[in-house]
């Protein structure tokens, strides 16, 4: 009777842990990522999220080169924000307006890099971009809380 029970949970441990999905480091995913955040000033320090399309998230702060592995964004969440980066055609804008403090979009697909930069004195983003940036930080702190 003991080995049955014992084959039960081995085949359980197995089953749960055959049934995560794969996590991956920035440098090893190869699906799209979005990276966003905010730089610049006195200490020229970055704060950055990297989010990927599988719904895993990282954060990096200051002048630090760690990554943090924050909790995965639901998926209903990364399907709107990927929608959004389409629909406002983001990726299509060429922005690089970065002033002593900065904000900045960036997205990471196969080689292509596409990056909006802005925090310019003399320049106002656009509505759309302005909206998707709120929308990334609305859901970063909304899944953290």
């Amino acid at each position: 009777m003991k080995l049955n029970v014992l084959q039960i949970i081995l085949a359980l441990g197995i089953f749960t842990t055959s049934c995560k999905t794969q996590q991956f480091l920035p440098t090893e995913f190869k699906d799209k990522q979005i990276n966003f955040g905010s730089g610049g000033g006195f200490t020229g320090g970055v704060n950055q999220y990297i989010l990927f399309e599988n719904g895993q998230l990282f954060t990096q702060k200051g002048m630090s080169d760690s990554l943090i592995v924050l909790p995965k964004i639901k998926r209903k969440q990364i399907k709107l924000i990927f929608k959004k980066y389409e629909e406002y055609k983001i990726g299509e804008k060429f922005i690089h307006f970065p002033g002593n403090r900065y904000h900045f979009i960036e997205m990471k697909e196969d080689q292509a890099i596409s990056r909006q930069t802005w925090g310019k004195n003399d320049y106002t983003p656009d509505k759309q971009l302005l909206e998707f940036y709120n929308l990334l930080n609305s859901v970063i702190k909304k899944d953290l809380e």
